[in-house]
């Protein structure tokens, strides 16, 4: 008591809006991945609905869904890709005020090896096509080591599907960079059907701009958390929490959470 009554000791907002009304949920922060099915999709996006009402910041990594173009065999069709997806997350949060006192949030994390990160670059622009802007979600990049060093080397990067890739999602370090180049290999042989290529100088230019510019797509580093990832054996860390100083392994089949607090 008497740390709380001099704020000596301070709990998170949620904590706060919710501590002794008929909803008391004490968590600040709730850390999703998107799966690659439409079951998965829209089972997450409802959970970030109801995060929002009961005061809780949300961060949902989205590099797991297939590329645009990529084929959907149960519906003989293709794929929109990631970015109408995350456009249903946006208008969400902007629907849903936390707690009801206050406007709600959520970041969307890319790997920039994602065939579609061109596009999940363009969602925070200030003009263009409405239906592919995000205007009220945050945007964070989860970048691997492999894409720094190929960078300083000024080197081609190389972009993917991740249906054809799956395991890229879920390797870091030495692992990652193994896999990424047979699929490079693989690529240039003519045995992949979704790729493309590019300067990694220039895409890494590209997301200096973007943040320059709009503020987002914080730069996150893939290797530095998994390195530090204290549960390795449940599963890679895919991203942080909201505020970006939280990282938990998780899997499309849960959700993390964390509960902050400030002492002085």
């Amino acid at each position: 008591y008497n740390k709380l009554s001099t704020l000596k000791y301070l709990h998170s907002t949620p904590t706060l809006f919710n501590s002794g009304t008929n909803f008391p949920q004490l968590i600040s922060c709730f850390i999703g991945v998107v799966g690659d099915s439409l079951d998965d999709i829209m089972d997450k996006a409802r959970e970030a609905a109801f995060y929002a009402k009961f005061a809780g910041g949300t961060a949902m990594s989205f590099t797991k869904l297939r590329a645009s173009g990529s084929v959907i065999k149960s519906i003989n069709s293709s794929s929109c890709g990631p970015i109408p997806f995350i456009k249903i997350f946006d208008t969400t949060i902007a629907s849903v005020a936390i707690g009801g006192k206050r406007a709600s949030n959520l970041v969307a994390y890319m790997e920039p090896w994602h065939y579609n990160i061109e596009d999940f670059l363009d969602l925070k622009e200030t003009n263009g096509n409405e239906a592919v802007r995000a205007r009220r979600l945050n945007t964070a990049l989860w970048i691997p080591d492999e894409f720094m060093n190929r960078v300083l080397k000024d080197q081609d990067w190389y972009m993917f599907d991740p249906h054809e890739t799956p395991d890229l999602t879920d390797s870091w370090g030495e692992t990652f960079s193994k896999a990424y180049a047979a699929y490079i290999a693989k690529a240039e042989a003519g045995e992949m059907k979704l790729w493309k290529k590019m300067k990694a100088q220039e895409l890494y230019r590209e997301m200096l701009i973007r943040l320059a510019k709009t503020g987002n797509y914080w730069f996150n580093f893939k290797d530095r958390h998994n390195e530090k990832n204290q549960a390795p054996s449940y599963a890679t860390i895919h991203s942080t929490n909201m505020c970006t100083e939280i990282s938990i392994p998780n899997r499309e089949d849960s959700t993390a959470t964390c509960t902050l607090a400030s002492l002085n």
